[in-house]
């Protein structure tokens, strides 16, 4: 038997030329070659170069040809270091460098504010909660490549003062020395205070807050007077308001007493060392003067409406002395109205103390029993 060779199928000879010129185009020589050439940019998703399925990269922002440098300190232009401000206007302005992006104000290492910058040199921050008292502020400028933060400083923030408080004064207050001590506390925020005296400034403290203050020997006039104390601080003023006490110069300075004063022809009720009500009257004229001295009331009449004593009646019973102590006799002077209602604010009775009759009803009811009285010039 004769061999044979077996028929093999021919390879087309252009199919061996397209595919050895695959294998060069695919080539590390061959794109090295090709690229200096200049050629239109492929679309991204397209299949660029290669015929091989094989994508070029795309060109990014940050290319080797555009560099991006952390931001420069920012610098914090105002308030300045050790300023003092308002609690609700706190606003800081920042210097930065124009490639910020953000810029945030840190207080005590904690984020409180940021704002967004695109190619500013400067930006404003305005409406930062900070706590009262002192506060550590830094700014923080950020953008892609990094963050660098300002040199700290220091800034006190003030809030409202509160208006201090009284210790013994109230409206109505009766002050039986001619030059009482003003007592009383400071409340928030305060640095100091002013008392005023019948309008007029007459005394300045220096302060703090939720302390005990004392202006001694405050000088009072005789009768009524308006006091009142304001607390302030760097920014804020606050007063207590203004109060109506009197100076009554009253031995022996009775609790709950009636006074009445001969020379101003008024009649005062004090209760708790508070003037409770106070009344013209009338006096004894001068060949029946009323006596000055200390008194009880140990008695309360209902005389008849149209007698010479009005409607009501108070029996003053004298005190004196005695070897076993005070003791009170009963007398004939006593407090009650009148049927002359033209003689209240003269010197018209027999010693007695005469009142409007509508003004003795209203009294009436008010004085207990065994309630003091004091006359005097």
């Amino acid at each position: 038997m004769t061999y044979q060779p077996s028929k093999r199928r021919a390879i087309p000879a252009a199919f061996v030329a397209v595919l050895f010129l695959l294998l060069v185009l695919a080539s590390p020589a061959a794109a090295s070659q090709a690229a200096p050439a200049s050629a239109p940019a492929s679309e991204p998703g397209s299949s660029g170069s290669s015929l091989l399925g094989l994508r070029s990269a795309p060109a990014g922002p940050h290319s080797a040809d555009v560099t991006i440098s952390v931001p420069a300190t920012p610098t914090i232009l105002s308030p300045a270091d050790g300023a003092k401000t308002k609690w609700y206007q706190t606003t800081l302005t920042v210097a930065i460098s124009a490639d910020t992006t953000l810029v945030s104000v840190l207080a005590g290492g904690s984020e409180v504010a940021s704002r967004t910058t695109s190619g500013e040199t400067s930006v404003v921050i305005g409406g930062i909660p900070l706590r009262l008292g002192p506060n550590v502020l830094e700014a923080r400028s950020e953008n892609a490549s990094g963050t660098a933060t300002s040199t700290p400083i220091t800034i006190k923030v003030i809030g409202p003062v509160s208006s201090p408080v009284f210790y013994n004064v109230f409206y109505r207050k009766v002050f039986y020395q001619s030059r009482p001590n003003i007592t009383g506390k400071t409340r928030g925020s305060t640095t100091g205070i002013e008392l005023y005296l019948n309008g007029r400034l007459i005394r300045r403290m220096s302060i703090l807050s939720w302390r005990a203050f004392s202006f001694r020997s405050v000088p009072l006039r005789y009768g009524m007077n308006r006091i009142g104390v304001v607390a302030y601080n760097e920014f804020y003023r606050k007063g207590t308001g203004t109060y109506k006490v009197w100076r009554l110069d009253v031995r022996p300075n009775f609790r709950t007493l009636v006074l009445v004063d001969k020379s101003e022809r008024h009649l005062y009720f004090i209760k708790n060392y508070k003037l409770i009500a106070y009344y013209p009257c009338a006096i004894g004229k001068p060949s029946t003067p009323t006596p000055e001295r200390v008194w009880r009331i140990d008695s309360k009449e209902y005389p008849h409406p149209s007698s010479v004593y009005g409607p009501r009646k108070m029996r003053l019973f004298m005190r004196m002395w005695t070897p076993r102590g005070y003791t009170y006799r009963y007398t004939n002077y006593a407090i009650h109205g009148t049927n002359n209602p033209r003689s209240i604010g003269t010197m018209a009775s027999h010693g007695c103390i005469r009142m409007y009759n509508w003004q003795i009803l209203k009294l009436f009811p008010l004085v207990p029993l065994h309630t003091y009285v004091v006359t005097r010039r």
